[in-house]
């Protein structure tokens, strides 16, 4: 069995491969033949009970995320020089509305999810942030089996939300392009990327979780914090909902570093001004698309 499981992820990690190469810069084609090969394929962990198994019998590979940064559990099964494919669970998390610094596609093994499609009309580039409107375009149910190519760049927005869980999933996919930024978008019209360093910024706000959960947290980190982090990263900590935020669990430590962060900085009243528009409106429309996720009979609908 070990030998068969060796030989498909070569098989699929080669024609991956190729297709890249094939591809001359069409990643829109790269993503379809990815989306191809993905349905073709049953040799991935069907269940969390072959995880294990799957393991003992395979090479770990150099994993593309750290723990926890994506799904609650993240494999790599296989890479080549221009792909790899990936496996995540999902049990308690979901994906937020994101765009895309890569392209490939992915592939439902369990579970079942709905998929809510976003379109995104640009209307300011202020580098680590876009402003403009963004639409709710459609849902799309994916069962076992089912399979979803992933464009590169804006062409492709979406947010997964798994109905039965936990749910898993496979990507094929390309390394991440450093020429593209990756985008998470708030509505009414907010594109804001993860910017880079965010890794370490992470590691950051995970060390003043520490230090305030340990009485030890200072003013003084606090600054030496703000004044490291990327302006991105400045303007996310003012949303209410950020996906930074659950790492901090201490009372009031997040209202203490915005004090600080605005006395201490000097931050763009227009941008202010849309960070202001999306706290007041993004939940309102986030909790439309919730019941609409769990309405099956929008399935396949476009919304206005």
């Amino acid at each position: 069995m070990a030998e068969r499981f060796a030989l498909a992820k070569k098989n699929l990690i080669e024609a991956a491969d190729s297709a890249y190469i094939s591809c001359r810069g069409d990643y829109a084609a790269f993503a379809r033949e990815c989306e191809s090969l993905l349905a073709r394929e049953q040799w991935f962990p069907a269940s969390l009970d072959q995880i294990l198994p799957f393991l003992k019998e395979n090479q770990a590979q150099k994993q593309h995320f750290e723990p926890g940064r994506f799904g609650d559990y993240s494999l790599t099964l296989a890479r080549g020089e221009h792909t790899f494919v990936d496996l995540y669970v999902w049990s308690n998390k979901h994906t937020s509305y994101h765009s895309h610094h890569f392209a490939g596609a992915f592939k439902v093994i369990a579970g079942k999810a709905r998929q809510i499609s976003l379109k995104f009309r640009e209307e300011e580039d202020h580098g680590f942030l876009k402003s403009g409107e963004l639409s709710f375009e459609k849902i799309k149910e994916l069962c076992p089996g089912d399979t979803q190519s992933i464009d590169l760049g804006l062409s492709f927005i979406h947010k997964n939300f798994y109905v039965d869980r936990p749910g898993m999933t496979v990507c094929l996919r390309s390394n991440d392009f450093s020429d593209q930024k990756l985008y998470e978008f708030f509505y009414p019209g907010l594109a804001l990327t993860l910017g880079e360093g965010a890794a370490n910024e992470i590691k950051a706000l995970e060390f003043l979780n520490f230090l305030a959960t340990n009485n030890m947290l200072a003013d003084g980190h606090i600054e030496d914090f703000c004044e490291q982090i990327s302006s991105a990263t400045r303007y996310k900590l003012l949303l209410d909902i950020p996906s930074l935020h659950p790492l901090w669990s201490v009372e009031g430590m997040l209202d203490k570093v915005r004090r600080i962060l605005k006395k201490g900085h000097e931050l763009d009243p227009k941008i202010l001004d849309l960070i202001d528009a999306a706290n007041e409106q993004h939940f309102k429309f986030a909790k439309r698309d919730l019941r609409l996720l769990k309405d099956h009979s929008w399935v396949g609908e476009r919304i206005k």
